[in-house]
């Protein structure tokens, strides 16, 4: 476990260990992209708090590697563009929160594989499209929903 959150930390991230579980270097300056996270084969990760921070760029579509993950925390960046459709074998993923970033377009229909969230934050994005009927028959145990402030109708 690694936790660097709280700090004035900046630059961009890289080299992460493949065998952590639990990374949190969130309410920092760390900026650039995160594509580093497809450096790391061995998905042992559970936790990745990145939130608060200055990261930009598009979530790499390379988030299969993550199979133990249960919480992704990326809110208060500057992330832009699609969700990738690998975002959807995050099976065990529990907590998902995009809060205020850029992230567009509508929601990859991949995500519906995610049975296991109980609370997942889209708002403050450029999300749009009609709300996702898959939303309320495949994830059942959603407990939180937010989609505030995008594009939804």
């Amino acid at each position: 476990m690694i936790d660097l959150s709280s700090n004035i930390f900046y630059g961009p991230i890289t080299n992460v260990s493949s065998t952590l579980t639990s990374l949190h270097p969130s309410k920092n300056k760390f900026y650039g992209g995160i594509s580093f996270l497809c450096q790391i084969d061995l998905g042992f990760l559970v936790v990745l708090d990145l939130s608060y921070n200055l990261l930009s760029g598009q979530l790499p579509d390379c988030l299969w590697h993550f199979k133990e993950l249960k919480i992704l925390n990326l809110e208060h960046n500057n992330l832009s563009g699609r969700l990738p459709t690998s975002v959807g074998s995050l099976i065990k993923l529990e907590s998902l929160d995009l809060y205020k970033n850029n992230f567009s377009r509508e929601l990859p229909l991949s995500l519906k594989s995610c049975t296991s969230l109980n609370s997942l934050n889209l708002g403050a994005n450029k999300f749009f499209s009609n709300v996702p009927t898959w939303i309320r028959e495949n994830l059942s145990g959603l407990h939180v929903l937010i989609l505030r402030s995008n594009n939804f109708f």
